[in-house]
């Protein structure tokens, strides 16, 4: 595995010919397979939106908020208010 880094962008691992560098195609690959990872852990991220449903009782909805603690911290504030 000897080479700069312009030849082993990810240290060799997607080096699928064994020839000691990672060509063009390779790394494409590699950048590939490491976006295609990011944009599904992003989604997961969502996932809380499908299974909360404790806010429609007050009108919250997941789709008004960005992040699961903000829709958490709408839902105290609502049962804070309706003591």
């Amino acid at each position: 595995m000897a080479g700069s880094f312009w030849d082993n962008p990810f240290g060799g691992i997607f080096d699928l010919n064994n020839d000691g560098k990672e060509d063009f195609f390779e790394t494409a690959f590699g950048v590939s397979l490491f976006s295609n990872l990011l944009s599904e852990l992003e989604e997961e991220d969502d996932d809380w939106r499908y299974h909360r449903f404790d806010g429609l009782e007050y009108g919250i909805d997941t789709d008004d908020y960005e992040t699961e603690y903000d829709y958490d911290m709408a839902i105290l504030e609502a049962q804070k208010d309706e003591e």
